[in-house]
């Protein structure tokens, strides 16, 4: 089997400074404090209505845990370390974009290099998500490509990384998860380690437990296979027997991940009955409403836990 790997946008925010964890705890959903040299995580900024923001990773930066990184898609990078700045008021802490680093993914069924690992001038962890997604390297662009040809893997697309996701269900923003829209137990963010139940209050925090305790997702991102397709307009329509079940987000190379109401999900895999698909409703006349030729087949992944009724 090929051990693949590719250059990722993602951006770095070097984050320092004696308050670094507090200033942190108080705003984001994991526990800054399980932070250490061998333990990275995955973490997210809401709304203050519990809605998504922001995902990211954070990976200590050296082994005295005095500083560590924030790993963050590179197109909203800029927006979140501006917010973070008009957050910090008095916090003795230091935010700055790392721009001679770059990060990579890897992944197989090679066993990962590590959880984190500090090797000389590169930075490889675990993906906190999931260990089947495999793991992540930081450094300079030809350190990291030379590293990693070193250890057996081949270069290959972001468009291969992306439907290595959508194969385990897994949501990136913000196709998946909307800013300011998405809830995160719609996302699997629990099941994705991205949420904890026994740190203090942050931002989005009340709404978050109590959708949590008393039961109210009823809506899940949920995997499945393209029969017909490769890829789907983004918002295109999944009907299950003539009513609007959801809607499709992300797709690539037959695989694809849809917001769908759970009321439908259980008889579609219990009668093993796939999804037809209509355009997005946006610029289509209803007296030309059609299924498309494509169908959706969900699935799910180990991981994903579904409530029952």
């Amino acid at each position: 089997m090929t051990h693949k790997f590719t250059q990722l946008q993602r951006s770095l925010i070097h984050i320092t400074g004696p308050d670094r964890l507090s200033f942190l705890q108080g705003l984001i959903t994991q526990d800054v404090e399980k932070l250490n040299p061998s333990q990275s995580l995955y973490s997210l900024l809401l709304t203050p209505q519990g809605r998504f923001l922001y995902d990211f990773f954070l990976i200590p930066a050296n082994s005295s845990n005095s500083s560590f990184f924030l790993e963050i898609d590179t197109t909203v990078a800029p927006d979140l370390l501006k917010r973070l700045t008009l957050y910090k008021l008095r916090s003795e802490v230091t935010l700055e974009l790392q721009s001679d680093l770059s990060v990579c993914a890897y992944w197989t069924h090679k066993e990962p290099i590590g959880n984190t690992t500090l090797f000389d001038n590169v930075i490889a962890y675990q993906d906190p998500r999931l260990e089947e997604l495999g793991g992540r390297l930081i450094a300079s662009t030809s350190e990291s490509h030379a590293f990693l040809q070193n250890q057996g893997f081949e270069e290959t697309s972001p468009e291969d990384y992306k439907s290595h996701l959508l194969e385990w269900g897994i949501p990136t923003s913000p196709y998946d998860m909307i800013p300011e829209k998405s809830i995160p137990l719609e996302c699997g963010m629990e099941e994705l380690h991205a949420l904890s139940w026994t740190k203090g209050c942050y931002l989005g925090q009340e709404l978050t437990a109590r959708t949590h305790h008393q039961g109210l997702v009823r809506k899940r991102l949920i995997p499945g296979k393209l029969e017909g397709s490769e890829t789907i307009p983004l918002n295109a329509r999944l009907m299950y027997e003539g009513e609007e079940a959801g809607l499709l987000r992300s797709s690539e190379k037959g695989r694809a991940l849809a917001l769908l109401r759970l009321e439908f999900l259980e008889p579609s895999l219990s009668l093993k009955k796939p999804f037809q698909i209509r355009p997005p409703k946006e610029g289509v006349q209803e007296s030309l409403e059609k299924d498309l030729p494509v169908t959706f087949i969900p699935f799910l992944p180990s991981w994903m836990k579904i409530p029952t009724s």
